[in-house]
């Protein structure tokens, strides 16, 4: 079952369940002012047996304008509040930094996505990772746009007072989050103080950096497959054996020197 379809079924149940509720203190509230089905039906311009199934729940796809005005007439007032919930990778950006993450810290680590935090499973860390060898775990929260640092931080702290585990924060680096994370320094510098070279050799060891880390992460490009090579310009020069010899010469020096000019790039993102 994928991500999508767990969500989709949490929601459901979590649907039905508060339509169970205000309908069973709907009726709870009419019984109590001693009015009939029929006179609070009149009232709020629905049918009585209308009535009847929202009181029981059985009403699964009423509207919040009629539970609005069937609680109004029964002196009540329905409000729709939201919250912060569980997030699921939908973003692709948010893949590719948590790929590259897990990447970088090598083949010995154990992951899992989407973890629950408590039994409620109202809110979930991005992944978790577990080392094979000596068992340490730590928890990812992977952010590809930060817009507001303070809601992130409250976030992250109600999550981490539930499970007391390790937090790692991942961090697009991009123009608009380095932008974010300097104006909000001292914030992020208190909540994640360990620093970013003693956390990756501590999870390059499978040990305890010591506290949590903020680590920004530059994704890798994807590569438009589509895109053919620009074609060299055709060489002026006869058909010499040893010019073409050196030619090739150079182009294997030059492409090797390329490869290592990559590989530079890629480690001074760490």
């Amino acid at each position: 079952m994928t991500s999508r379809e767990r969500t989709y079924d949490r929601a459901v149940r979590r649907a039905r369940e508060a339509i169970r509720a205000i309908g069973s203190e709907l009726r709870m509230t009419r019984l109590a002012s001693g009015r009939s089905q029929q006179d609070v039906a009149l009232a709020s311009k629905i049918s009585q047996s209308q009535l009847a199934r929202i009181e029981h729940g059985q009403n699964r796809t009423v509207a919040v304008e009629v539970l609005t005005i069937v609680a109004a007439v029964v002196g009540l007032d329905v409000r729709l509040l939201t919250y912060p919930g569980g997030r699921i990778l939908r973003d692709a950006g948010q893949t590719r930094v948590l790929r590259s993450f897990r990447d970088r810290l090598g083949d010995q680590w154990i992951w899992r996505y989407e973890v629950r935090v408590g039994t409620t499973g109202q809110r979930a860390w991005d992944a978790q990772a577990r080392h094979a060898r000596t068992g340490f775990a730590f928890v990812v929260e992977a952010e590809t746009r930060i817009n507001d640092v303070q809601a992130l931080l409250r976030r992250v702290a109600l999550k981490r007072e539930v499970t007391g585990v390790r937090v790692i924060l991942l961090v697009a680096g991009t123009h608009h989050n380095r932008a974010a994370i300097e104006e909000a320094a001292p914030f992020l510098k208190a909540e994640f103080p360990c620093g970013v070279r003693r956390c990756l050799a501590a999870l390059g060891a499978g040990t305890d950096p010591g506290a949590d880390a903020m680590v920004i992460v530059d994704p890798p490009r994807r590569r438009d497959s589509t895109r053919r090579p620009p074609e060299a310009p055709p060489d002026p020069r006869p058909p010499d054996g040893a010019r073409w010899s050196q030619t090739a010469g150079r182009s294997e020096s030059t492409r090797s020197t390329d490869d290592r000019a990559g590989g530079d790039r890629f480690g001074r993102r760490w």
